[in-house]
């Protein structure tokens, strides 16, 4: 089923706001409605909207202000929310002019006219939805859709950040196909990519939503888990080394699955370190230690345990 876009309606004039709504939920939007400048900055506080119709003239919090609410959200997460002002109040070329130096993506006059309006609201969802997927082109690897290794070290980043303000510490895990090179050569290259692309939707499938899981480049992944702690990591690495190792992802894979191992390395801040740098230096050697303990495959052998056996090795204290 197709997503429904999201409106948000923010004009303290019931007769307004009650058409206006009951004709885009016509044209099949998911539509909100918001009657004055404390309520409509709650709802964009706690929620994200595709668009937004914003009144001017606004009991207790007034339009420009709301604006600049939305385009600061906009900074902060990366997003791009466009905005419609709708007033009467500000009517000349210069008060337009006005509304879109402060933020506004687009400016109507009230009275205005219902089939404008709404082919003003299809053009800013097209421009938005555009937006989206250049923004999900710049930060996820087009084979997985998992994020990619520009993303991984700004999240961390923002984890160290966080960490400093909260204390709330977290846990970078480290992923990689052992004897991969063997999968393209002896069985192809699109053999190759069905992995990859297996693994990278089996680590979104496991992680949490709120966790950061990355395709590094080549057969290397990474997950990071805010709010957990090495002891808990433990845990999860075991969880997930028991996740792969179940029939049902063995039979995702099909034939390919035969002869292919991975392993695992992991370090947690602040307990292993206190920078980027450092928790990405001990969660490699950590891989590294867990590879080491895997046997070397016999010349043209894939291996003798299927994917989902595993290797893994957790930076200690």
């Amino acid at each position: 089923m197709e997503k429904l876009s999201k409106i948000l309606i923010i004009e303290d004039d019931s007769a307004i706001s009650n058409m206006l709504s009951d004709i885009l939920k016509e044209e099949h939007y998911d539509v909100t409605v918001a009657s004055d400048g404390r309520a409509a900055l709650d709802i964009i506080t706690r929620t994200s909207h595709d668009l937004i119709i914003l009144d001017l003239n606004l009991p207790h919090r007034d339009g420009f202000a709301l604006l600049a609410d939305i385009k600061k959200k906009d900074r902060e997460t990366g997003n791009f929310v466009p905005v419609i002002i709708m007033t009467a109040v500000y009517t000349s070329p210069n008060d337009k002019v006005t509304c879109l130096n402060a933020g506004a993506d687009d400016f109507l006059r009230k009275p205005f006219d219902l089939v404008e309006l709404l082919a003003r609201v299809r053009s800013l969802l097209r421009v938005q939805e555009l937006y989206k997927q250049s923004q999900f082109l710049a930060t996820h690897d087009s084979l997985t859709r998992c994020y990619n290794r520009r993303y991984l070290n700004d999240f961390l980043d923002r984890e160290f950040e966080r960490y400093k303000r909260y204390k709330e510490g977290f846990t970078l895990f480290v992923f990689d196909l052992d004897n991969f090179k063997l999968v393209n050569d002896k069985l192809s290259h699109d053999a190759g990519d069905r992995v990859l692309l297996h693994m990278g939707q089996s680590l979104q499938n496991f992680f949490r939503a709120v966790d950061c899981v990355a395709r590094l480049g080549g057969d290397e992944f990474a997950a990071v888990l805010p709010d957990c702690n090495a002891q808990e990591a433990l845990k999860v690495g075991e969880r997930f080394a028991q996740y792969m190792a179940s029939p049902e992802r063995k039979k995702e894979l099909g034939e390919v699955s035969g002869n292919l191992t991975f392993s695992i390395g992991g370090a947690s801040a602040p307990e292993h370190a206190k920078t980027k740098e450092e928790l990405m230096r001990l969660a490699d050697e950590a891989l590294a230690a867990a590879k080491k303990r895997r046997a070397k495959p016999a010349p043209n052998d894939l291996g003798a345990k299927r994917l989902g056996s595993r290797n893994r090795q957790f930076k200690t204290c």
